[in-house]
């Protein structure tokens, strides 16, 4: 099976694009909860940064700077202010008590938020401080984000109140990089399992149309077998299926049985009719001679139709191949064609007969003599007097009815009136003579109707196209399996 057909199925693109959309939307619920969530944990070091700055106020207010550096150690002494940093400054920024080094340069904000970056220690082996550009050298630090809020006591005094906020950072890029690798992780999952999936559905859907295809090539009596390891929508569907064949199959058989039993009827009076007209032909006057004659070549004209009739019905009905063998179709057309010579003669035309190789035919020489013997009579009868009539035999390699195989084409080339586009596909049908041949050249409408069934016996296919001027009948045929 071809990863094309995989990729290209309905089942496998329908997969795909269920898991990518699943992943998308996951993602944006994600990402919506992420944002709660930010707006949330932002609110609330915005409001521990506020309590803590009022907090810094109201020690200055009661105890002074020793009052400050007491709630300076006891706040850095809680585990989950390890991110603060405080300062006390006078009314030069110079500092009087805190873990800051000195008064940052910061960026002012709405609502007197401010922003600013300190290189900030990192390693675990040390407590998490900010370092004075000395001490910063050749030890492992980052740059750092602060926020923060500052107040300016009365005596111009200015407290400082900021927190990191690279654990943010950090949470950020690690929400973002597990929604994004568990997007990608989902859709390369889902994508295997939809091409497991279509693969199994491939196969399926493979024996099926194999299935299909051998019941259009004229075996009726085929069924698709039902899958028993499951009971879903497809076995519903071919049970359905097989039903509707069945119930074809019968309707056929009593159409069939109809004709057939229609032909034996009539041939058999016709029969007996032929025989005492020509019978009643030795004792007839001479002026009546033509009148008889007449009358036995319509009864003729009948007992051919029926007989016709009675050979589609039989190759059509045919469910065994085992008499088939392989035929020389060169040496067969070459025949054909030696045996016509004499009758396109007799209308001043050419015929000729190109091989080109030896191919050699699965199926039924009779058949395939009977075929071309029609094919070649019809170009010569439809030709007109001086006209010209090719018939070529080839062997390829390509795709029949879907399936690679080696086959011959057949091409019988005349430059006759040709058959409208329009009316091509329906002269295969019985008793369907195209308009501008009726009167013409006499006939049933049988003969196409012959051909199409022994060639869809043989598993071929067959063509009407014009060959500008007149008509070209193309003929595909397997050839014999090496």
């Amino acid at each position: 099976m071809k990863p094309s057909n995989i990729f290209s199925s309905y089942t496998f693109r329908f997969t795909f694009a269920y898991i990518t959309g699943l992943s998308f939307s996951v993602f944006v619920l994600l990402a919506i909860v992420y944002a709660f969530f930010s707006y949330s944990y932002s609110q609330q070091v915005h409001n521990t940064i506020s309590r803590e700055l009022e907090g810094v106020q109201q020690s200055y207010e009661r105890d002074g700077v020793d009052g400050v550096e007491d709630f300076f150690e006891t706040a850095l002494q809680r585990g989950n202010f390890t991110q603060y940093f405080f300062m006390l400054a006078d009314e030069n920024y110079n500092k009087l008590a805190g873990n800051l080094e000195k008064w940052p340069e910061y960026t002012r904000y709405r609502g007197g938020w401010l922003s600013f970056e300190f290189d900030i220690l990192k390693d675990s082996d040390y407590d998490l401080r900010l370092l004075k550009p000395e001490d910063a050298q050749g030890i492992h630090n980052d740059r750092s984000d602060f926020v923060g809020r500052s107040l300016t006591l009365g005596n111009g005094y200015h407290i400082l109140v900021a927190r990191h906020y690279a654990d943010v950072l950090n949470t950020i890029e690690l929400v973002i990089g597990i929604l994004v690798r568990g997007m990608l992780v989902t859709i390369i999952l889902g994508t295997i399992a939809g091409a497991l999936i279509s693969r199994a559905w491939l196969r399926r859907v493979d024996y099926i149309n194999t299935s299909i295809k051998n019941i259009m090539m004229g075996d009726l009596s085929q069924r698709i077998a039902l899958d028993g390891r499951s009971s879903g929508d497809i076995n519903r569907l071919v049970a359905n299926f097989n039903t509707m064949l069945d119930q074809l199959t019968e309707s056929l058989e009593g159409v069939r049985r109809v004709s057939d039993n229609i032909a034996h009827d009539l041939r058999t009076p016709l029969t007996r009719m032929r025989n005492r007209l020509e019978r009643l032909l030795d004792k007839t006057e001479n002026e009546n001679l033509d009148e008889v004659q007449g009358l036995i070549d319509e009864a003729d004209a009948l007992l051919n139709t029926f007989s016709a009739l009675l050979r589609i019905t039989r190759i059509e009905s045919a469910k065994q191949r085992e008499s088939f063998s392989g035929v020389d179709a060169a040496a067969i057309l070459a025949d054909v064609v030696e045996f016509y010579e004499p009758l396109a003669e007799e209308k001043n035309q050419q015929i000729s007969f190109v091989s080109e190789g030896q191919p050699v035919l699965f199926g039924d020489r009779d058949m395939l003599f009977q075929t071309w013997v029609n094919l070649v009579d019809n170009a010569i009868k439809y030709t007109p007097d001086g006209g010209v009539i090719k018939v070529t035999l080839s062997q390829t390699q390509g795709e029949l009815h879907g399936k690679l195989c080696q086959y011959a084409t057949i091409l019988v080339d005349d430059n006759g009136p040709g058959i409208p586009e329009a009316e091509r596909e329906k002269s295969f049908r019985r008793f369907y003579r195209v308009e501008s041949s009726r009167g013409v050249a006499p006939g049933n409408g049988l003969g196409l109707s012959l051909i199409a069934a022994i060639v869809k016996l043989h598993r071929g296919s067959i063509t009407l196209e014009d060959h500008q001027p007149g008509l070209r009948v193309r003929l595909q045929l397997p050839l014999i399996e090496a």
